[in-house]
């Protein structure tokens, strides 16, 4: 049986989506990983994604954990998210857990909601040594434009309200043509720090005006709301022993309306997000590589 999982691509709240309540807007991206699992007399892995033995290995011990029964399958997966041999930064990571999982816990014959698929991909995210916010989990998940507020890593309590658009949203994505590394970039970042809480404070506050202008398609606030969150980013850069913005992505950024870099910087995508025509719940995603 062939199930696949799409990717993700974050459009607001970076870095303080990594503390509790940090709030972000995470787009789905309609680039797939697919795994093709067959009943088998031997257990067999055969992937196409890079690196991501450990993470198969624990979303497959939480999802045979929560079965609570265990079969042999074959497991073959492909993915759209390499170009060239060049990882996009779509989310590969969250991407094959959540596709994991579902698929066992499917062929298992075991009904789950949307709620637990993110709870037990987080788990095994988690037990993977994962340091990230979950947020491309959620989005991976509920498949829908969210604002994703981080969730409580002991107590497994988040949020995911989906957003309602009145007219159309158009997201371009620009590849930097340099790959970055998330989990290399947020290890650099304190967290406790009285200038991480200054930077965390005003990106919740820039996000819920980011979220009201794409609701109401503002198109000044929408342009404002992007200034405001890049500008916070510069200041956490400031203050962190991380590279955000390096030249090529300050070129790029100056070169094009309503920019902004997305996920943790450094390289993967830059994101153009402007409003469109009348038209409720659209999002256009065009990939510039």
């Amino acid at each position: 049986m062939l199930y696949k999982a799409m990717s993700k691509i974050y459009l607001a709240g970076e870095y303080a989506i990594l503390k509790k309540s940090g709030i972000a807007v995470i787009l789905p991206v309609e680039k797939y990983t697919y795994l093709d699992i067959q009943k088998s007399d031997y257990e067999e892995v055969l992937s196409d994604v890079l690196d991501k033995d450990n993470l198969i290995y624990h979303a497959r011990k939480v999802a045979f954990s929560y079965a609570n029964k265990y079969e042999k399958f074959k497991y073959r997966y492909t993915t759209e998210l390499y170009e060239n041999n060049m990882k996009l930064g779509l989310g590969s990571s969250a991407s094959i857990v959540v596709l994991t999982i579902k698929a066992i816990l499917s062929e298992l014959g075991i009904n789950f909601s949307k709620d637990t698929l993110f709870k037990l991909s987080v788990k095994a995210m988690l037990e993977s040594n994962s340091k990230g916010s979950m947020g491309d989990i959620a989005c991976i998940v509920y498949e829908k434009l969210i604002a994703y507020e981080s969730i409580d890593k002991n107590t497994f309590e988040y949020s995911v309200k989906e957003i309602k658009l009145k007219n159309e949203l158009n997201v371009e994505l620009i590849h930097t043509r340099k790959v970055s590394s998330t989990s290399k970039q947020i290890e650099k970042i304190d967290i406790t720090k009285k200038e991480f809480d200054i930077f965390y404070k005003a990106s919740n506050k820039y996000v819920n005006e980011y979220i009201e202008a794409i609701e109401n398609s503002d198109s000044d606030k929408l342009e404002k709301s992007i200034k405001n969150l890049s500008s916070n980013l510069e200041y956490l850069e400031k203050n962190a022993d991380v590279i955000i913005h390096n030249d090529n992505i300050k070129k790029m950024i100056g070169a094009n309306k309503n920019t902004k870099i997305s996920g943790s910087g450094n390289g993967d995508f830059i994101i153009s997000v402007n409003i469109g025509e009348k038209r409720e719940n659209k999002v256009n995603v065009k990939i510039r590589l």
